[in-house]
């Protein structure tokens, strides 16, 4: 829970500090444009879909003895956009606003070692199609293995379990 709570911390950081820079850059009228505006926000009643959240349930019961599960992981938390030669900032901006469903994490480190994307028919448009394979490029450039999965109720919990194992690191790697 301690390293769930670290990893909202160094996000809401994160986007403070890229607010920060970017209220800087903007000029005065911009800026006092935008101390006008009121927003409103409330908590959302729930944190994942049902569908999620019955599936962290499982993910929770086969996996939680030897590993750590995030939901609703941000990319810009497990992977790192600051590579040398290019620009940070626009990096960053490119893995922006886009996310995982899961990550499995080793309970040592907090390593992140696979994700995971419950696909339904919500993935079956070109648009959400495009985004996937954006998403997918930047977790095999990253080197984090992708686990998707359509339609997971239609599976047995021993395939889906077999399709996650496949996709974890053995304990020697």
């Amino acid at each position: 829970m301690n390293s769930l709570i670290i990893i909202i911390l160094v996000v809401g950081l994160l986007i403070f500090i890229k607010n920060f820079l970017d209220s800087r850059t903007s000029s005065k009228a911009s800026s006092e444009k935008f101390k006008k505006q009121e927003y409103t926000y409330k908590r959302k009643d729930f944190l994942m879909t049902n569908s999620e959240n019955d599936f962290s349930k499982l993910l929770f019961e086969k996996f939680s003895n030897e590993y750590r599960i995030y939901p609703q992981i941000h990319l810009s938390s497990v992977i790192d956009h600051q590579v040398k030669g290019q620009n940070w900032k626009a990096a960053l901006s490119h893995i922006d606003r886009k996310s995982v469903d899961f990550v499995i994490c080793d309970k040592d480190h907090n390593r992140p070692l696979c994700a995971i994307e419950l696909d339904d028919w919500s993935h079956d448009s070109d648009s959400a199609k495009a985004k996937d394979a954006v998403k997918e490029q930047l977790l095999v450039m990253a080197m984090l293995p992708l686990l998707r999965i359509y339609n997971w109720r239609n599976l047995s919990e021993e395939e889906i379990y077999k399709l996650i194992v496949v996709k974890l690191p053995t304990r020697d790697t």
